[in-house]
């Protein structure tokens, strides 16, 4: 804001100039003391001033006269008066003559000055405004020749006001039906009381109670008819203007006045919602409000913030907190030191976690978030925000750490009884191993024996009795083998490298070459793409597989076995298929049980532990195994291997 003073006493000069230097912000302030000089300064096309703060009495003559001149020549800058105190009448002509506002020079009237100018400004910007803006007033008149002298008029006296007129009643609530607002047929109703059809007072009725419109209304009357003047204010006419000599002249500051009138209430009555549904808001939040205004050093507090102290409102004092001694020793350095460094700095926002005293005596914690707002030099001119309750959260986080903690020290239990288990299961493998498997060596081969010293003395029946009994031995030894196989891979942590999966399915298929070459079973192996894998577990994968391919395509005269890949959803995923015996899909789900068989001993041998087994290394490698089979049509097995773990 830039200021010229006219001011002839050198301490009023000097008063006002140190009143203005304490400001914020620091507006420019261009003093001279005489009316010449101000009238020089205000032909100069530099510096543009926004304000003029003129003494009236000055030693080349009158201040009013420099307003009047001011106000002739249609500058655009607020006046401000200085005036003697008990200068009522010449505050009056100075008010008159066109000034905004006037401060009178009583004891300590330099404090007043900075507001004073920001309040002058401000109104006159507003005012301005109002008149650069163009009104659209629709005239309701029954004779043309009165709405062809008014829209005259307003061409030469009133530019901004754009004039359209109808004759009888019933033109207007035509007009009128069509939506309010921006985009409605006028902002303002000129609206005579003699009309074609129904009154002046009838559309008035129509306009408020039927169609319940806000819309301005100046109502116009004959000399004389002050009684419809007052029927129609009573049925909600915003003004009204009687047709005497020269009531031309002040019509358009009487359009104005009732737009702005109304506009002002709509303002109003949209701020006091926004007030209710802030207020209504503010009451169903947990949240406290605050406010600091940095310029005027005015601080409020809400109600809410006391209550979560658990005390009475404490009134509002330079800083009511610190003041009370509620804010926690340890805290206030540091909260000092980062709302200083938020409200130099260049951002926006605040936050900052305190402690207050409660009534009870312990301390609640808190979380303060505000937004700072600042001038157009960067500088704060206010902070607001909220206190949020930090005591439930505190009380949830350390639940959490609770649980936490509890739920370590139960996986640290459960950890150690697995590696007792595994201890355990450990043993029982060795215990399997060797107590077990010693005594069927030692059936089998007394069985062995007695077979090779004493066949001759054996009738038949003696024979087969001793082939059963090596052959439940060997079946005996087979499962156990099976068994700790399927222990030893349920223990065993996959290690993964690189595998070449086509040598790998070669080698294994060397296991059964015998077999393969004897019945000619036909082997194909497709793209075999390299993974990563532990190749000890993969191998007894393919292996596994493998061997029940071979087994299950005895029966076929031209067996034959396929090994390869597929890509699903983008996984590659490595196929097994026979055109064996195949199963029955609604026994799919005991397929990769322990023990779980779909054929019975007679028909093909097996533990019921191969597929088992499978299935527990395809999944300690993140993988899955699935099958599709039918009966004598074959069988064909599936399974996919999920990314190593990240290191």
């Amino acid at each position: 804001m830039r200021i010229l003073y006219v001011e002839d006493n050198p301490r009023d000069t000097d008063l006002v100039r140190r009143a203005l230097a304490r400001s914020e912000p620091q507006p420019q302030l261009d003093i001279v003391t005489t009316l010449a000089e101000a009238r020089d300064a205000l032909r100069a096309t530099e510096p543009r001033h926004d304000v003029l703060l003129t003494d009236l009495n000055l030693p080349d003559g009158h201040g009013i006269d420099l307003v009047v001149e001011l106000r002739a020549q249609a500058l655009p800058l607020a006046v401000v008066a200085l005036t003697g105190q008990g200068d009522e009448a010449l505050v009056m002509s100075a008010l008159k003559a066109g000034a905004d506002d006037y401060l009178a020079k009583a004891d300590g009237f330099e404090a007043r000055v900075a507001g004073t100018l920001n309040a002058a400004l401000a109104r006159f910007q507003a005012d301005r405004e109002r008149h650069v803006r163009a009104l659209r007033v629709l005239y309701a008149e029954h004779n043309p020749l009165d709405i062809d002298l008014t829209r005259r008029h307003f061409e030469r006296h009133a530019a901004n006001i754009q004039l359209d007129g109808v004759h009888d009643a019933a033109a207007v609530m035509a007009r009128l039906q069509q939506p309010a607002g921006e985009d409605g047929p006028c902002d303002v109703l000129l609206l005579d009381y003699r009309l074609a059809g129904d009154t002046g007072l009838d559309v008035l009725k129509w306009l408020r109670q039927d169609r319940g419109l806000d819309l301005p209304v100046v109502m116009v009357t004959g000399q004389g008819s002050e009684d419809v003047a007052a029927q129609a204010m009573r049925l909600g006419a915003t003004d009204y203007v009687v047709k005497r000599d020269h009531y031309l002249m002040s019509l358009p500051a009487t359009l104005e006045n009732a737009y702005h009138r109304v506009r002002a209430a709509r303002d109003h009555a949209a701020l006091r919602r926004s007030e209710e549904r802030l207020a209504l808001m503010l009451r169903g939040s947990s949240d406290a409000p605050w406010d600091l205004d940095l310029l005027r050093g005015e601080r409020y507090v809400s109600p809410r913030l006391w209550q979560m102290l658990g005390r009475a409102q404490i009134d509002t004092t330079p800083d009511p907190v610190l003041a009370q001694g509620l804010l926690h020793p340890d805290e206030q350095a540091a909260l000092a030191q980062q709302l200083r460094a938020a409200l130099e700095g260049h951002g926006d926002t605040f936050e900052a976690e305190l402690r207050l005293r409660h009534q009870a005596g312990h301390f609640v914690p808190l979380l303060a978030r505000g937004y700072i707002l600042r001038d157009a030099q960067g500088r704060a001119l206010r902070l607001s925000g909220t206190c949020v309750d930090l005591t439930e959260r505190h009380r949830a986080e350390a639940e959490v750490r609770e649980l936490n903690a509890s739920l370590e020290r139960r996986v640290a239990e459960r950890t150690l009884a697995l590696e007792q288990a595994n201890h355990e299961l450990e043993a029982f493998s060795y215990s399997v191993s060797h107590d077990l498997r010693a005594p069927l060596r030692a059936v089998d081969g007394l069985a062995a024996l007695l077979q090779q010293d004493h066949d001759a003395a054996l009738n038949d029946q003696g024979r087969e009795r001793l082939r059963l009994l090596r052959a439940s031995a060997t079946r005996m030894a087979g499962l156990i083998h099976d068994l700790l196989e399927f222990a030893r891979t349920a223990r065993q942590t996959p290690r993964r490298t690189q595998v070449p999966v086509a040598a790998l399915v070669r080698h294994c298929l060397e296991e059964f070459r015998g077999e393969i070459d004897a019945r000619a079973v036909a082997v194909e192996i497709g793209a075999l793409p390299d993974c990563s894998a532990d190749p000890t577990l993969l191998r007894q994968v393919f292996v596994n597989l493998l061997g029940n391919a071979v087994k299950y395509t005895r029966r076929q005269p031209q067996a034959r076995i396929e090994v390869g890949t597929e890509t699903q959803q983008g996984q590659v995923v490595y196929v097994v298929h026979d055109n064996g015996t195949g199963f029955d899909m609604r026994h799919a789900k005991k397929l990769f049980g322990v023990f779980q068989r779909l054929h019975a001993d007679v028909e093909f041998e097996g533990s019921g532990v191969g597929l088992a087994i499978v299935d527990r290394i395809v999944q300690r490698h993140g993988g899955r195994v699935w099958a599709q089979a039918a009966p004598g049509e074959g069988a064909t097995f599936y399974f996919t291997l999920g990314p190593p773990a990240a290191p």
